[in-house]
């Protein structure tokens, strides 16, 4: 439904910011919050199941891994998730736009808190793109949250240097996720997300070995494996 949506059914504005690169807006209706960036959805919290499914299904492909590298995304819901595996030793999250950290601090500072106090938890705000352009760490598991690739800003996140550089930050054997939210509406295989999803097929490189989905019974992945949810 969008912003105005969520404006019309009696929710309350929170919290408004305009950043370098856009607009963030917060709206809490019955204990939840909706994150808006430019007047579109970006993420809900508090919303355990959703990010149980996510995470875990993530872990899956990985259950060993100790260096876990999260680009963009919904740092209150994914966090906390990989946070409970006692195997991991370090994550680094990167935040794109460093206003979405005030943002979030302002409206939910204990969780946020619980986050940013964690001795295994880094965070830094840089561009995603570039973080990967330059990391010189190795990671176990690398996730990439971006939105739909509508836009030249957000279609970086598509491109097969970007891909090439996610390869380049796994260990061996590592897993590259790629968090790409389809359309909710019928049919989910419209001409327009089929044409991006060969893009995105046709931009990645060779060294990653296979694509995984929820609920497939596809043999488990091998070596840089790109799951695709």
């Amino acid at each position: 439904a969008g912003f105005l949506g969520a404006q019309a059914s009696g929710a309350r504005l929170v919290a408004s910011r305009d950043t370098r690169y856009q607009n963030l807006a917060v709206i809490a209706s019955g204990g939840q919050y909706d994150v808006f960036a430019d007047g579109e959805t970006a993420f809900s919290f508090p919303d355990p199941y959703t990010y149980e499914h996510y995470v875990h299904f993530i872990k899956a492909q990985r259950t060993d891994a100790q260096k876990i590298l999260v680009i963009g995304g919904n740092p209150l819901g994914m966090i906390p998730e990989l946070l409970r595996y006692p195997v991991l030793k370090r994550l680094v999250y990167v935040v794109p736009d460093p206003g979405m950290a005030g943002v979030l601090q302002g409206v939910a500072a204990d969780d946020w808190h619980a986050i940013a106090s964690d001795p295994r938890v880094a965070i830094s705000a840089c561009d995603g793109p570039r973080f990967l352009m330059t990391n010189r760490e190795s990671y176990d598991v690398v996730i990439s949250c971006a939105p739909e690739p509508a836009t030249a800003c957000a279609n970086r996140y598509f491109t097969r240097e970007y891909f090439a550089a996610a390869s380049r930050a796994l260990t061996p054997h590592g897993v590259f996720v790629i968090g790409w939210k389809l359309p909710s509406s019928r049919p989910i295989r419209s001409p327009a997300t089929a044409q991006r999803a060969s893009s995105m097929s046709l931009s990645a490189p060779r060294r990653f070995s296979c694509g995984c989905r929820p609920r497939s019974r596809s043999a488990a992945p091998r070596s840089h494996c790109t799951v695709r949810i």
